[in-house]
């Protein structure tokens, strides 16, 4: 089941506000640590965002079943 357009471009929009406030966060205080996780979880995330983008379309799926030929 593919997560709607929306839904993905909302968490990554929330992350990516976070992951700004989190590398603030760690730069003022000292913490890279911190800092370097939030560059390698920005990095996934933008990566899985990427790739589910990218897919194609899934076949709208027929409610109907087909019908058989009569011959």
């Amino acid at each position: 089941m593919k997560p709607s357009r929306r839904a993905v471009f909302l968490f990554v929009l929330v992350f990516t506000f976070a992951a700004i406030y989190l590398l603030y966060e760690g730069i003022t205080s000292g913490n890279y640590l911190l800092v370097a996780l939030v560059i390698v979880a920005f990095m996934f995330i933008l990566g899985l965002e990427a790739r589910l983008s990218l897919r194609p379309p899934e076949p709208p799926k027929n409610s109907k079943p087909a019908k058989k030929s009569t011959r």
